[in-house]
């Protein structure tokens, strides 16, 4: 085992129990020489998974090794996906707005039913 690695077996909102539902090979350490929380597979030798951002053991812990799980990837870029689109028909729906309302503009002066050139803003 390595120096500095305490075994963290159990805490007030069950959060090393919940991470080990996560995957079973996870357990929770408190790396002593870093002060910090790490999540290590089970084997031979712990091997180390992840780094918890926080300092306390937490519901957020929880949630942290959920969506670092490889699992999950594909889970996340598809939502990455759908946000970015419908970022960008947003985008293209103001652009197009843009574009006819100028368009019409445009085109009241040009067919005689406006008395003055647009405006620069207008074009």
């Amino acid at each position: 085992m390595n120096k500095g690695l305490v075994l963290i077996t159990g805490s007030v909102h069950d959060v090393p129990e919940r991470i080990s539902a996560l995957d079973n090979r996870y357990q929770v350490y408190y790396n002593t020489r870093k002060s910090r929380y790490e999540i290590h597979a089970k084997g031979r030798c712990p091997s180390l998974q992840l780094v918890l951002p926080f300092s306390q053991l937490d519901a957020r812990s929880v949630d942290y090794v959920s969506m670092t799980r490889v699992d999950r990837q594909l889970e996340r870029m598809l939502s990455m996906d759908e946000k970015n689109a419908s970022i960008m028909a947003s985008r293209n729906r103001a652009i197009l707005d843009k574009m006819e309302y100028k368009t019409r503009s445009l085109m009241r002066y040009v067919t005689g039913g406006g008395d003055e050139i647009p405006a620069y803003e207008e074009m």
